[in-house]
């Protein structure tokens, strides 16, 4: 016999989005240990068009792998990021055009993140092999 969703797994669909906006965007949404126990950490974020750069997030490392990504918001040309995001790995700095997923090794510095400008809205997640985000 089969459970009804609301007995067993619920729990594990989660919807209790952020919907604040601040001069940066929206921060969404944060999975982590704190939201459901053992869950991997997970962020979600949308950043509003600006032409003034905004520093997201200055230059730090990890002790696990993760994984930043940028989304243009353009439907007709979804590789489009409709801005310019700056995104440091080591030494090397990255002028970022066209949407991007980044994979980041453990204990590699990276950042900062500056979203130098931006046309219309750029989705973003990052995700981290960790059950919380530490810097």
């Amino acid at each position: 016999m089969m459970k009804m969703a609301q007995e067993e797994y619920a729990r594990y669909l989660l919807g209790n989005f952020n919907t604040n906006r601040d001069d940066k965007g929206i921060h969404m949404f944060r999975l982590d240990e704190n939201v459901l126990k053992g869950a991997p950490y997970l962020d979600c974020a949308w950043f509003w068009p600006t032409s003034t750069p905004i520093e997201i997030i200055g230059s730090h490392s990890h002790d696990f792998e993760e994984v930043i990504a940028f989304f243009g918001a353009d439907a007709q040309n979804p590789l489009d990021l409709g801005g310019e995001i700056e995104f440091w790995m080591g030494e090397e700095r990255f002028i970022l055009t066209q949407s991007k997923i980044i994979f980041v090794p453990k204990n590699v510095k990276h950042c900062p993140l500056i979203i130098r400008k931006a046309d219309r809205p750029i989705f973003h997640f990052s995700f981290g092999v960790s059950t919380k985000y530490v810097l």
